[in-house]
């Protein structure tokens, strides 16, 4: 299972980029905000192009949020989710992390596997 640690210093951050057409499940995600400049909001987002069709012949490239939080900044404020409270969050194409203001103090953990 692919897991990954990053500072949210840029936003968007690509965490998958492998197997571009296999579906991700979010398995566990640990955000760390202790030593965050403030509260910050992090989100799952999904990028993705659709197939062509007939009605769309050039479709634009998707980018659904599949999971949004914000979290406090300061002393205690670790958040962690386990495969349980993430077992709707499917990622269809490429998985970035996004937070509002980038914040090198905002760290996350994340795990995924592919179905």
């Amino acid at each position: 299972m692919p897991s990954l640690v990053t500072t949210m210093a840029a936003t968007p951050t690509v965490i998958a980029t492998e197997k571009p057409n296999a579906k991700k499940k979010i398995t566990s995600l640990i955000i760390d905000n202790v030593g965050g400049a403030a509260a910050r909001t992090v989100q799952v987002q999904d990028r993705f192009t659709p197939s062509i069709t007939n009605a769309v012949p050039v479709p634009a490239v998707q980018t659904p949020s599949r999971f949004s939080i914000t979290i406090p900044n300061g002393a205690g404020n670790v958040w962690n989710f386990d495969e349980t409270e993430l077992r709707n969050v499917d990622v269809l194409g490429q998985l970035e992390l996004i937070i509002n203001v980038a914040d090198a103090g905002c760290i996350v953990s994340i795990a995924w596997e592919h179905e």
